[in-house]
């Protein structure tokens, strides 16, 4: 438009030769405004052209720097996948209070663990002791195991770690030790997380009379246990050996297939007591 309002000044001039001094005077600087004006026009329009240009360059580097930063990202998402290193059974890491890692969860760049393969061909069964029996227990001690949910399924194991330090357990008023047992037989039933009830054997007598507690009582003098003999009761006066929660071995007084009360005979302070000496 410019360039148009120029070319009209100039044939405004060269139409003016024959008028007054004033009118040509008029139109020359007319012309020379239009001039001034176009010169302007395209030196502001070269500024601007280069300020563009170097927008361009900036918003060039920004978009390489966004592109940069989502490959990042993208990179950072394929990394969230993570891709077991062999087939398996998976367990979710537990948190400090007991529940499984899950979507949400927090992962701290300390402790990146999201789930395990655990080996089943080790297994371990940890159990606690009371504070009383606790002496009893020993490294290398041979455990039968029992799986709660398949109670025909026998397991056999050892005890590999026995606690120094006994810790108070929910609803115990007495302080337990923690016991960890490793399973020596595999089998398909059992999984991680299962229950077990733990038989360990801390004593081994061979060839001995092994009667229940119960059929056990006492006085101030000796032990007795109430026999049956054809159709009448005797108090047998007995000599005992170690004991279990369950059991005690008796040394003298009884012999294989004798038949004992559980519970004392109304008539029990009738009885006479049959001493060992008596009986021998």
């Amino acid at each position: 438009n410019l360039e148009y309002n120029l070319e009209q000044k100039e044939l405004q001039l060269e139409q003016s030769k024959f008028e007054p001094p004033a009118t040509i005077r008029q139109i020359e600087l007319e012309l020379d405004k239009a001039k001034r004006e176009l010169t302007q026009k395209k030196e502001n329009y070269i500024i601007e052209e280069h300020q563009a240009e170097a927008k361009m360059i900036e918003v060039g580097a920004n978009l390489k720097k966004q592109i940069k930063y989502k490959e990042g990202l993208e990179e950072l998402q394929r990394k969230f996948v993570i891709m077991a290193p062999k087939s398996g059974m998976i367990v979710y890491y537990k948190e400090w209070g007991g529940s499984k890692r899950k979507v949400g969860s927090t992962i701290d760049p300390w402790n990146s663990v999201v789930a395990t393969l655990p080996d089943l061909s080790i297994m371990l069964s940890k159990t606690y002791i009371n504070e009383v029996d606790i002496r009893k227990v020993k490294v290398d001690q041979e455990v039968n195991i029992s799986l709660d949910a398949f109670p025909k399924a026998k397991l056999k194991g050892k005890v590999t770690e026995v606690a120094n330090v006994g810790e108070k357990r929910a609803n115990s008023d007495s302080k337990v030790f923690e016991v960890i047992i490793e399973v020596t037989e595999s089998d398909s039933t059992y999984r991680p997380g299962m229950t077990t009830s733990n038989n360990i054997s801390t004593y081994t007598e061979n060839d001995v009379l092994i009667i229940p507690l119960e059929c056990v009582f006492s006085n101030d003098q000796s032990k007795f246990v109430y026999r049956k003999d054809g159709g009448s009761i005797k108090k047998i006066e007995v000599v005992l050996g170690r004991e279990n929660s369950e059991e005690v071995i008796v040394k003298q007084g009884l012999n294989e297939g004798d038949k004992l009360l559980m519970i004392e005979p109304e008539n029990s302070e009738d009885l006479e007591l049959v001493s060992q000496n008596e009986s021998s």
